[in-house]
């Protein structure tokens, strides 16, 4: 009596050099591919590490070095419609790099937060240049687009004024004021505002959440024009 053919015992095949997949391996490629600058250079990334770890760290220490513009007095009203700000700022800039920023009005765009677009569109002949002005208010959840045209004028050694013109403006009125007093290396700066916009905000929107935009739209803005002041006081050695 024989075996059956099902249960027939058969010589294991060999599959030396076969991949499980069925597919022939070559005898001298190995079975995984090393890479050959991982497989010798782990002390030439342990280095690069280093330094990066080291550039991040120095990086961090110059961001703590930088403060923001210290407020020495900040009050926002609002009277029949008319916004009013008075504010002291101490930038840590020269005046005369405060100054450039503040009239370095190409140098504003994408640097102070609120702004969107600014560019000069003219000038007048008895002195002054007339800006076209685009900035964001945002009043807690809401932003609005404020256009607005001002006659930027300059009075030595640090007095900047604004008057907003009402053609292709957003605002009825308005005004801007500010001083800069040089303070050792530092700067004072001295602000009053008053706008009145053409719309009053929604009947919805508390009056305090349109007072405290403001304010926080003075800061940034202040801010703003510090970091431009010290990218200029530091590119062409402003004092």
């Amino acid at each position: 009596m024989g075996i059956p053919p099902a249960t027939r015992l058969r010589r294991p095949r060999s599959r030396a050099g076969r991949s499980p997949f069925g597919r022939k391996r070559s005898a001298t490629r190995p079975a995984c591919r090393v890479h050959p600058f991982r497989a010798s250079s782990s002390s030439q990334e342990r280095h690069r590490a280093g330094r990066i770890r080291w550039v991040g760290i120095l990086w961090l220490l110059a961001a703590a070095q930088a403060r923001p513009a210290e407020v020495e007095h900040l009050a926002v009203t609002e009277e029949s419609g008319d916004y009013r700000i008075g504010a002291t700022f101490m930038v840590h800039a020269p005046r005369e790099a405060v100054v450039a920023a503040l009239l370095d009005f190409e140098g504003q765009n994408g640097i102070v937060d609120a702004i969107r677009e600014v560019r000069v569109v003219g000038a007048l002949p008895g002195g002054g240049t007339l800006v076209r002005l685009i900035t964001e208010f945002c009043v807690g959840p809401f932003c609005v687009k404020v256009r607005q045209r001002q006659l930027v004028r300059f009075l030595p050694p640090g007095l900047v004024t604004a008057l907003a013109v009402p053609d292709g403006s957003d605002l009825e009125s308005g005004y801007t004021m500010v001083e800069a007093t040089a303070e050792g290396a530092q700067t004072r700066l001295r602000i009053e505002c008053m706008v009145r916009p053409r719309k009053k905000p929604p009947f919805f929107v508390p009056r305090r959440w349109v007072l405290n935009a403001l304010a926080r739209q003075a800061r940034q803005g202040t801010t703003g024009i510090e970091r431009l002041a010290q990218i200029l006081s530091t590119t062409y050695g402003l004092r």
